[in-house]
């Protein structure tokens, strides 16, 4: 019996890491641009951003942006009915920058969620063939720009680029990253899913979202999908079933995220859509299963149960994550057993809120 064990828990974790391994391949590949292609492209590109209470990321944001991709492209910023100083702080920025523009958030509308009636409204303004959605808390740290204006080159293409998540709670940091990058990467080999065009392979994290202007505007667009709570997975899924290819990228060496400041804060908004990604039974136990299997087989590994070289294949695709994620080796293996945990338990949560209660927001509560 122990025999057989041994078999399906190598076999499962040899098949985990060589998913992992060929997402390490596909998606942090970048080719060096032209000059030209990003000169022609600055005026072809507006940088759209919605911002809610962002007093303490704003301006790092905008100046990043204005450090790696220069003076000449537009940003439009829409200050969405804040509370906090975050008006202030744009318009001091604005003194000394001409092509940034300010939009004041109209009040939201019965029938959308706040994040997809601020995109609504900044498409709407954008006149550019493309167009780069960014959050907030999201900064560059060096030339990535060059790469995503390269990108957006492609036509019918829907980027997500996904920075490195940072917080100043390093537990925080270290579930973020884990969240966004171990789970899915280890799961789904995405590029092949994505090719074929199959909607469970629209990871997309809307942290920084490029493509041309019409995927996003219109009835087809960000309307199509304006109730949706898990707006950036649903405008990726949209724009596949509308002809676009979709692909997402992660690159954790040239933006990051300001991310959440506490564990309580990180397992609220995850477990926001975790359910709503998966929201058929079959796919959510699957994705509760896996994780589930992999606490399992290291807990028996290390109690010597099972064979040791279980744990050798996994510190494998602890390895490869850490490569995919721009994450402390070391620290990936420390809390690889407590981030499988509050992975199950944010899936949950998630599970519940849902059909128990309504969700909360940045201050808006939302029927589910």
């Amino acid at each position: 019996m122990i025999d057989i064990l041994n078999i399906l828990a190598t076999s499962l974790l040899t098949t985990i890491s060589l998913i992992s391994l060929y997402n390490l391949i596909t998606l942090r590949r970048s080719k060096k641009p032209e000059e030209n292609s990003v000169k022609e492209l600055s005026n072809s590109l507006t940088i759209l951003i919605p911002a809610r209470n962002e007093e303490l990321n704003i301006t790092t944001c905008l100046l990043s942006i204005r450090k790696y991709l220069g003076s000449e492209v537009t940003i439009k910023v829409l200050d969405d009915n804040s509370t906090d100083g975050t008006r202030r702080k744009l318009e001091d920025l604005q003194v000394n920058d001409s092509r940034l523009q300010i939009i004041r958030g109209e009040t939201l509308p019965k029938g959308w969620r706040g994040k997809t009636w601020a995109m609504h409204q900044l498409v709407n303004e954008a006149t550019t063939k493309y167009v780069m959605f960014m959050d907030a808390d999201v900064q560059f740290k060096s030339e990535s720009i060059n790469d995503l204006l390269l990108l957006i080159l492609k036509n019918k293409t829907l980027y997500s680029l996904i920075p490195k998540q940072v917080s100043v709670n390093s537990w925080v940091e270290s579930f973020a990253n884990f969240y966004l990058v171990w789970w899915p990467t280890s799961i789904l080999p995405m590029r092949i899913l994505q090719k074929k065009g199959l909607k469970k392979a629209a990871v997309s994290v809307g942290q920084i979202l490029v493509g041309e202007t019409s995927v996003f505007k219109g009835r087809k667009g960000i309307e199509k999908v304006k109730e949706s709570m898990i707006e950036d997975v649903d405008i990726a899924r949209n724009a596949m079933k509308r002809g676009y290819n979709f692909r997402n990228i992660y690159i954790p060496h040239v933006a990051v995220s300001n991310t959440y400041g506490s564990l309580k804060e990180a397992i609220n908004g995850y477990s926001r859509s975790f359910y709503l990604i998966n929201k058929d039974l079959p796919s959510f136990m699957f994705n509760i299963l896996i994780p589930a299997l992999l606490l399992s087989i290291t807990i028996l590994s290390l109690l010597g149960l099972l064979e040791w070289m279980n744990l050798i294949i996994v510190i494998i695709n602890i390895g490869i994550y850490s490569l995919i994620s721009d994450s402390t080796m070391l620290i990936s293996i420390l809390t690889y057993i407590p981030n499988l945990l509050l992975l199950i338990y944010t899936a949950l949560t998630s599970y519940f809120k849902y059909h128990l209660g309504n969700y909360e927001w940045r201050g808006r509560v939302y029927e589910k």
